[in-house]
């Protein structure tokens, strides 16, 4: 399972990064945060062939070096992993065509595809610096 935080996580931090490609939204990134929510708080991953994974295919090792209040200190990182999951989220998009106010939406799907796009190359999750994380979007749909 991946959970649906992580993702919204996610895609806040790529926001921030894609900002300056949307300079007639002002606060682009908080416009991104309080108008889009993932539906799902947990995700089941799959494997290429749509089935849920139930279990992990393979761990690796890494010994890390990390400096503390007390000095520096040794440890070995677990890091469970399965190649090329797959995953479906559900993001809730705020309607802001309701508001008398207002002509379109201030956010849209063009830019929900900008964010997924750079977040593609970025990387989710803890081991993105290592190149993990990578992924392909295959299709979005609105409902």
């Amino acid at each position: 399972m991946y959970e649906g935080r992580c993702v919204r996580g996610h895609l806040k931090d790529c926001a921030l990064q894609v900002k300056e490609f949307f300079p007639e939204i002002k606060n682009f990134r908080s416009k991104v945060v309080n108008r889009l929510y993932v539906n799902d708080t947990l995700i089941p991953i799959k494997d290429e062939n749509g089935n849920t994974l139930v279990d992990i295919e393979d761990t690796e090792v890494r010994f890390i070096q990390v400096m503390t209040r007390q000095g520096p200190r040794s440890a070995i990182k677990y890091i469970d992993y399965v190649t090329n999951p797959a995953f479906d989220v559900t993001i809730k998009l705020l309607n802001d065509t309701r508001n008398p106010k207002t002509t379109r939406d201030i956010i849209t799907i063009d830019h929900i595809s900008a964010i997924l796009e750079y977040g593609s190359v970025h990387g989710m999750g803890a081991e993105r610096s290592q190149g993990w994380g990578r992924y392909t979007v295959t299709d979005i749909t609105e409902l």
